[in-house]
Order: C-alpha cells, then structure tokens, then sequence
C-alpha cells in the first residue's frame, strides 16, 4: 500500500490475494491424503499449508515437504491486520484472530502441567508435530509471535471493534516465551544472516530498551552482513536484512539500508519461474517500499 495509503485499486487486489491464500493454502491439497483438521462447526479448515510441491501425510523436520510453519501463520496475520485497518475491515480483521485461535494451540508445546515451553516451528498439514523433533524451547517465532499477536490486538483497539482485546491468554503465552527468547539472545548478539538480522530488527521496533544486541556491533553489518557483494544464491535473504534496516529505529541502518539499494551491485528482479523467483521479487519491493512493516502510531511498545 505504500506510505501515501495506497488506492482501491491496490486493495482490491490485495483482498483478491486474501480469498487467493485462503481458499488454495487454506484447504487440503487436491493431490493425495493429506488431510486438514476442520474448524469447530465443520466450516473450513485450520491452518494454512506452506504450499511447497513435495508433500507426505507426515512432514518433515527440515524444509522438503508440506506442512505448516509458524513464522509463515504469524507474518500472514501481521499483513491481514495491517489490510484491516488501511481498509477500515473489522471483518478482515476477526478472520485474523479467528486464524491464530485456529492454530495456537497446536504449535504450542507444553509441559504436563499444561505451561508453555516453546514453539513448534513446523507441523503437518493436520496440526500434529513431525516425530523426532527435540522439545521445543524459547526461540525468535515466540518473539515475532508476540509482536504479531500485539499488532492484531492494536488493529482491534484501533476499529473500535470492542472493548475487550482479543488473545489475551495466546499473547500472555508468547510473551513469557519471548522474555526468556531475549535474555538468551541479550547474550548471543545480533545474527550474522541478513535475514535473521532483518527479523531482529524489524520485532525490536516494539521493544523497549535495552535492545537484544549491541547497537555499535551492527556497524559491522556495512561491511559484511549488508553488503550486496554477499547476497549470494538467495538474494530474498539479502533484501529481509535490507527491509530491517530501513524500518530499524537506528538511523545509520536507515542509511546504509538507502545507499544499498542504491548500490550497482543490488542483486535485481529474478526472472519469472525461476527458483524462487516470487519470494526474491516480493522481499525486493518489500525493501524498497516498508511502510507496511513500521511499527504504526496506534501501535504502543510492548511492555
């Protein structure tokens, strides 16, 4: 939508893309047995597929098969809130939290007592966990968890929807997991990935002080983590760190987030059908106009 709000046109295409997801990632696939779990009263189903070609009814722990990932369910639900509010739709927005309630508590996992203990990053298209996994513990999906459940619940307060804010105990949860996330990471520093970089600093725009890493090591990301030279095979990773820096609260990562999409060498659009194509081209435009993913004056920092 860009800052200047975007027009009609932009969000009909984007509610177009909306039904797209939902209706093809939000069903089961047409190709085998890989059954989906329906949503209580038996209308539609819960979860969204990644959408990958390969499937088997049990997924797989690394990144061949179908199945569902967290991190692909919370960044879904940041980009619903953020058309709900732009359009002025609370009904777009209670599909959101209807989403997240969907699936929550099948990526949580929980100790016999019933307290969480992590995420799961990734699940078969039914909601169940692939075996072998270790047990999952704190980790970053807890803490863009957090932040995306924080934005749905600004979104709620911002239609004026109602009065009480929609998932309360889902947030509280995410919360604690994010806290014990950032005291771990307060002494690991920032990542050395462009995108895992991106990640930390798009979440750390709803962190209050101190940051989960140290500000003057991230003069480094000039010379290596940043620096089109190292995009490499997979530029969409390149382009989430350069999307980082420009909705980062630091302005020499403002900087270096222009001068590197200014820069001769910026890996550019790849071809169409070529291997990932549209994730490379979508993180590109992602970087070049990031509006969408600043934190938005309705939005307070989370406590």
């Amino acid at each position: 939508a860009g800052a200047a709000g975007g027009g009609e046109a932009a969000l009909s295409a984007a509610r177009r893309l909306i039904d797209a997801v939902h209706s093809g990632l939000g069903s089961p696939r047409p190709d085998g047995d890989f059954p989906m779990q329906r949503r209580p009263g038996g209308e539609g189903w819960r979860g969204l597929r990644i959408g990958k070609e390969r499937a088997r009814r049990t997924t797989d722990l690394g990144m061949e098969y179908d199945g569902m990932y967290f991190h692909y369910h919370d960044k879904w639900l940041f980009a619903l809130a953020r058309f709900a509010v732009l359009a002025r739709d609370p009904g777009v927005l209670s599909l959101a939290v209807e989403k997240a309630l969907d699936v929550h508590d099948a990526f949580v996992a929980r100790s016999r007592s019933g307290q969480p203990l992590g995420l799961h990053w990734k699940l078969s298209c039914d909601l169940t966990p692939p075996p072998g996994e270790h047990r999952p513990g704190p980790s970053s999906d807890a803490l863009s968890g957090a932040v995306v459940y924080h934005v749905l619940r600004c979104a709620h307060a911002e239609l004026g929807v109602s009065a009480e804010a929609p998932l309360q105990r889902e947030f509280g949860e995410l919360q604690q997991l994010a806290r014990l996330w950032l005291h771990f990471t307060a002494t690991n520093g920032w990542s050395g990935d462009p995108l895992g970089l991106g990640l930390q600093l798009w979440e750390s725009q709803w962190l209050r002080e101190p940051k989960p890493f140290d500000v003057q090591d991230l003069h480094l990301a000039r010379h290596a983590t940043l620096n089109p030279a190292y995009a490499g095979d997979l530029p969409f990773r390149f382009f989430g760190g350069v999307l980082g820096a420009r909705v980062s609260d630091i302005p020499f990562l403002n900087q270096l987030g222009e001068e590197v999409l200014a820069s001769p060498t910026l890996p550019t659009l790849s071809p169409e059908g070529s291997p990932h194509s549209a994730i490379n081209n979508v993180m590109l435009a992602s970087a070049l106009d990031p509006w969408a993913f600043c934190r938005q004056p309705h939005e307070p920092l989370l406590g």
